[in-house]
């Protein structure tokens, strides 16, 4: 158990550092394609990371139950200002959500209220559309570096929640699936 959870850790950490890219900056084996920044004005590609999110009630009663590992991709267009000066934006799709617990009412075949440890599973989905400004070095050593500033605005397009029952600590029940609406 320990062993697949150091392997698991080792993952995580990769993917928070893995950068995809649809485009390369070395033509080397294309003798009719350049590379001059002064004569491309736009770039686009494609993009792709991981990111963990929660939820931190402030409701009385209510206790975080774990994260939620999700992913953002989408596709982004670059267009030069000058040359290290680039305005950024795109289309992402973000995926969020966490666990919460509280003490509820479960209502059996029956109509009858029985009270019931709940625990809700939320999945969240939002259209992200960032509007940056990235700003970066000319090559030192065989490296690019870049600062990238701006806003990322998003609309909320799915959100689903599951829910878990627990009477009387038996087996728990399960609702999954239900549309949240708002």
């Amino acid at each position: 158990m320990i062993q697949r959870a150091k392997v698991l850790t080792l993952i995580i950490f990769g993917l928070l550092f893995l950068n995809l890219s649809a485009q390369e900056d070395s033509f080397e084996n294309d003798p009719v394609a350049t590379n001059l920044d002064e004569e491309r004005k736009i770039r686009f590609g494609l993009q792709a990371s991981p990111q963990l999110s929660w939820l931190s009630p402030n409701t009385n009663n209510y206790e975080s139950e774990g994260g939620k590992f999700g992913l953002n991709y989408g596709l982004v267009t670059e267009f030069f200002l000058t040359k290290n000066y680039l305005f950024s934006t795109g289309f992402f799709i973000s995926s969020l959500g966490g666990t919460v617990s509280y003490e509820g009412i479960y209502e059996d075949i029956h109509g009858v209220n029985i009270q019931a440890a709940v625990e809700q599973t939320y999945a969240i989905k939002y259209i992200e559309i960032p509007l940056t400004i990235k700003l970066r070095t000319n090559e030192i050593g065989y490296m690019t570096y870049y600062g990238q500033f701006g806003l990322k605005s998003g609309v909320k397009f799915k959100s689903t929640s599951d829910y878990s029952y627990s009477v009387n600590n038996n087996e728990p029940i399960k609702v999954e699936d239900v549309n949240t609406a708002g």
